[in-house]
């Protein structure tokens, strides 16, 4: 069975509240269809709903005839549990580039690859990072409290922002972000 990460356009109608909603409506359908499919971990960000889908037997390319509409305008159709193999100024180029289309479940997975491999502050620091990613992906989930939460921890983490620089990430300014959702109780989405 294969695992990808799915993305497909967001219809307007959709919010953060409805991801549950979106998802039993994916797994009727692809269930109606007598598809050996698995779906979950569904997330929904400004512009796109993303998800988990597990296939056997199915080429990618009929993917999105399965798929129920609105669901089936696919931006973003890739397999997990792959290596990229990315230099760790291209991994962070690119976490950079993932966090601002909202893409955070990406981002956290991008940057555990080089989180392994480090040590101390640098370790800590992308740990941080890291939580970031994860408490933004627990909003998408609308699990709001959960993903407070974890900004918090995530703040004690980003504390020393002199690798940031190293890192291509603006800690202070992510920081002052954070700080804001934390103290307003209001998550909402930033670039950085």
């Amino acid at each position: 069975m294969n695992r990808y990460l799915v993305r497909v356009k967001k219809p307007n109608c959709i919010s953060f509240e409805d991801a549950e909603k979106v998802l039993k409506e994916i797994r009727k359908v692809l269930k109606e269809k007598g598809k050996d499919v698995k779906v979950g971990n569904l997330r929904v960000s400004t512009y796109a709903i993303e998800f988990d889908i597990f296939i056997m037997g199915i080429k990618e390319s009929e993917l999105a005839n399965l798929l129920p509409k609105p669901y089936n305008e696919i931006l973003t159709l890739r397999k997990l549990n792959e290596s990229l193999n990315l230099s760790k100024k291209q991994v962070f180029i690119l976490a950079k580039n993932l966090f601002n289309q909202e893409r955070y479940w990406e981002v956290h997975e991008v940057l555990e690859e080089v989180w392994k491999k480090e040590k101390g502050n640098k370790k800590a620091l992308l740990q941080g990072l890291i939580l970031v990613a994860s408490a933004l992906v627990h909003y998408q989930r609308n699990e709001k409290e959960v993903g407070i939460s974890m900004l918090k921890r995530a703040l004690e983490k980003l504390n020393n922002s002199s690798y940031g620089k190293e890192y291509e990430f603006d800690i202070e300014k992510i920081r002052g972000e954070i700080k804001k959702i934390v103290r307003e109780k209001k998550v909402k989405f930033f670039r950085i």
